[in-house]
């Protein structure tokens, strides 16, 4: 979903939202726009001025740490370089506003416009905050903007966000696009968290309307898509492994486990037993005459189910019912003969 978004007074304020440290605008940066637009941004309370600016930037001269200050002299406004190094020039009135960004009021008019219900507005943390719920398809699904969204910081989020809102799937709106990784990506939808920019949701450029069909379609995927629809492709030499196209990554021992079950799946919906997977993947153990490890085992199937779950932004039930178990027969890869392939 590409973005089409203008340059709008809007837009900037999207983008230093998104921003550190607290967003601010100043007049040189919004001069720049139409004046209707500041009135409506004005009108909506999302701007607050507080005062005129005493500097510009960093002056045109080049210095390091000379930055324009602002004087008024014969009735005029007037960016005066501290260095002398370049001639005083005129500035406007309005080139010396300056404007808070009042995060609380964004929030505020995003749930009144959008008609969101549910729990009142809620800060978990500075930057991630619950805005409501909306009806997506026949159900309720949780909204919350988070800003300054990066990798480092998205494991905390998710950590954060799931202390609180357990149920899937949930709506994560951000400012702007973010760059993450595709790891981080599959980390998230796997959770049940979908990601939405903001510049690509909402209706216009000049209000605070969210498309309600683009969220279904965000939506769509991560619910309407059941597991037995993947293809698992296995090259066994080389030890790789793609599951719905995506790169699977798996130690050895767990992508043994994986080939094994991929294997008695192919031949036939039958059970690999944990006596089998014990026999393959720890051999020499198994010629010693050794009891199986039943903690390993277990632990190397989690490992098979997590990796097939990342890859796939599949939730964990669907994991679970792709890697099946049963008490005292074993374990089963729910997927058809011709949806895998080994190489």
């Amino acid at each position: 979903m590409a973005s089409v978004f203008p340059d709008t007074l809007l837009r900037l304020l999207l983008e230093r939202l998104d921003a550190e440290p607290a967003p601010v605008l100043s007049g040189v940066e919004v001069v720049r726009y139409p004046a209707a637009e500041l009135d409506r941004i004005l009108e909506l309370r999302l701007l607050t001025e507080i005062g005129q600016l005493q500097e510009l930037g960093p002056c045109e001269c080049g210095a390091d740490g000379c930055w324009q200050t602002v004087h008024r002299a014969e009735g005029k406004l007037w960016a005066v370089c501290p260095n002398a190094s370049l001639p005083p020039r005129p500035i406007t009135e309005d080139e010396v506003r300056q404007f808070r960004i009042e995060v609380p009021t964004f929030h505020q008019c995003l749930r009144e416009t959008n008609r969101l219900d549910g729990d009142a507005i809620t800060e978990f943390t500075r930057t991630t905050c619950f805005l409501g719920q909306v009806a997506v398809s026949g159900r309720k699904v949780p909204i919350l903007l988070v800003r300054c969204l990066t990798v480092r910081s998205a494991e905390r989020t998710l950590f954060e966000i799931r202390g609180r809102l357990p149920d899937r799937p949930l709506i994560l709106l951000t400012p702007t696009p973010r760059t993450l990784d595709l790891h981080t990506i599959h980390h998230l939808k796997a959770d049940g968290l979908v990601i939405a920019p903001l510049t690509e949701l909402l209706e216009s450029a000049d209000a605070m309307a969210l498309n309600r069909q683009k969220m279904e379609s965000l939506l769509r995927p991560a619910s309407a898509t059941p597991a037995r629809s993947a293809t698992l492709r296995l090259d066994i030499g080389r030890a790789v492994c793609e599951f719905r196209n995506a790169t699977v990554r798996l130690a050895k021992t767990p992508f043994d486990v994986l080939v094994l079950l991929a294997k008695e799946a192919q031949a036939g919906p039958g059970w690999v037993s944990r006596d089998r997977i014990f026999e393959a993947c720890w051999r020499e153990d198994w010629q010693k005459g050794e009891p199986p490890n039943e903690e390993q085992i277990t632990k190397m199937v989690s490992e098979v189910r997590k990796a097939l779950r990342i890859a796939g932004m599949i939730s964990t039930e669907e994991a679970r019912a792709l890697v099946q178990s049963k008490s005292k027969t074993g374990y089963r890869l729910d997927l058809g003969p011709q949806e895998i392939s080994l190489v």
